[in-house]
């Protein structure tokens, strides 16, 4: 199966499972939620398992390091802004094993099935926030048609593998991700998720269970998260990421500029899109779904 990608309907029935999650504030906004994997795809948990075992081959052959979300081998790629860039660039894998490696795993069944079933999925919790993602992935590849997918039907630019056996991320928030825009992680591996890789969301005060195969969605550069230890002594666990760029949004709001290049070039414009952008986080939550929004919708199937 190359990917899954089923229907809104069916997406809301395969969605409906103990294992949901749905994380709600006190402004009945849903801000997170964990997902299950999708019901009528029996196979998805094992493929999900392969390409678990294919991302451990792949960390033996690279050297893990140490970094603000832990102490294991840790590859970002897709489409990147940030740190100086003038405009959204792909990620540099060179031509070496580490490249081979990434290409093969962006390649595998197992990853592009889970990064559509997220894509997917992220619409019926967060349709506005997910075609928010959808209009200005769709725009940047307009600008600029040469920029490389990694997944063909996801809305998310970038995606990270978190490599090893026993993966366990730090305490941190992804500040470079857009500040109200969810992420998808997806838990992988071999272990008890009644006992251990919960994941705690640190200011919401709460930590859940997070079973292989399933995907949280949460706005990862705003609120500090982290997983607990796995238990067991042969439990194993990775996990792979989804994320959209915050950079990338402001380079397209400026006319596919830089703030400098944009405030040298026409200081009007400048200005008046700096005022627009102070409401930016307002139009943020908006696009979040009350909890009502939900319940309507599951009870129209």
């Amino acid at each position: 199966m190359p990917g899954y990608e089923p229907s809104l309907l069916q997406l809301l029935r395969l969605t409906l499972s103990s294992k949901i999650r749905p994380i709600i504030n006190r402004d009945n906004l849903v801000v997170a939620v964990i997902v299950d994997q999708p019901r009528d795809d029996p196979s998805y948990g094992e493929a999900c398992m392969r390409a678990f075992r294919a991302m451990c081959d792949a960390e033996g052959k690279l050297k893990a390091g140490v970094h603000t979300r832990g102490r294991h081998c840790a590859a970002n790629v897709g489409i990147l802004m940030g740190q100086g860039q003038q405009e959204p660039t792909p990620t540099r894998l060179g031509t070496g094993t580490l490249a081979k490696l990434i290409r093969h795993l962006v390649g595998h069944d197992g990853f592009v099935r889970m990064a559509t079933y997220a894509s997917a999925a992220f619409q019926v919790w967060a349709p506005r926030l997910h075609d928010h993602f959808h209009t200005a992935s769709e725009e940047l590849h307009q600008h600029r048609p040469d920029l490389p997918r990694n997944f063909q039907r996801s809305v998310f630019p970038m995606c990270c593998f978190n490599m090893g056996r026993r993966v366990r991320c730090w305490k941190h928030r992804d500040v470079m991700n857009v500040p109200y825009g969810w992420c998808a992680i997806t838990a992988l591996g071999k272990f008890d998720h009644t006992r251990s890789a919960f994941l705690v969301l640190w200011e919401l005060g709460i930590y859940v269970e997070f079973p292989h195969g399933c995907t949280v969605y949460v706005p990862s550069a705003s609120i500090t998260h982290s997983n607990s230890m796995i238990v067991g002594d042969e439990e194993e666990r990775g996990s792979f990421t989804q994320y959209f760029p915050g950079a990338i949004l402001r380079w397209l709001d400026n006319h596919c500029q830089t703030d400098r290049a944009l405030k040298a070039s026409n200081p009007l414009m400048f200005a008046d899109l700096a005022r627009w952008k102070k409401e930016r986080w307002e139009r943020g939550l908006a696009m979040f779904s009350t909890w009502d929004e939900v319940r309507s919708n599951l009870s129209s199937i």
